[in-house]
């Protein structure tokens, strides 16, 4: 009897494993609630499968199409902005997430004619412009980041506002943490 209550406790390392990477899950969790608790009130964020997290910023892909203008709004109804790509390891993170599909971001040039400016009313110092980009003057103000139409062109195209393309949203986490 007694021999036997003591072989049901003990357990081989290979039984054990699980329970170590429950109790590391837990840990990661807990660390990761921690990290993010000023966060918390936006946690809709962190656990939908429709937002990447990437370098403190969360990122939303459309899977639908709207004009630049409406796709913004959309951004803003869920407390986000259009994508503001402001370093190439971002730009290749929208490109591989974004492959061979055309998605707004968060730049244009409505209010002056070739001064191209963010959404957060920064100026686009330079950009990922695909070859002779921009190019539409004053009838293509607003960017995507590929077009299907000219899929040898890598990189930002201007294109007319009231097209209709997905687009992507982007929030920082960065004023939750500072």
């Amino acid at each position: 009897g007694e021999k036997r209550g003591r072989e049901g406790r003990g357990q081989s390392p290979e039984k054990r494993a699980p329970a170590k990477k429950s109790q590391q899950r837990e840990r990661d969790r807990a660390t990761f609630t921690v990290f993010f608790y000023p966060f918390l009130d936006h946690s809709k964020l962190l656990f939908t499968d429709q937002w990447i997290f990437y370098q403190f910023s969360f990122y939303y892909m459309s899977n639908e199409t709207k004009n630049w203008t409406e796709s913004r709004q959309d951004c803003l109804k869920k407390e986000a902005d259009l994508i503001i790509i402001n370093s190439s390891e971002e730009q290749d993170f929208v490109k591989n997430n974004t492959v061979n599909r055309e998605f707004w971001i968060g730049v244009n040039d409505s209010d002056v004619e070739g001064r191209w400016k963010w959404v957060d009313g920064s100026n686009l110092t330079s950009g990922f412009w695909a070859s002779r980009e921009p190019n539409g003057g004053r009838e293509e103000n607003c960017a995507v980041t590929y077009l299907i139409e000219h899929p040898t062109l890598l990189g930002w195209l201007d294109v007319k506002c009231n097209n209709a393309y997905q687009w992507i949203c982007e929030k920082s986490i960065l004023p939750f943490i500072e």
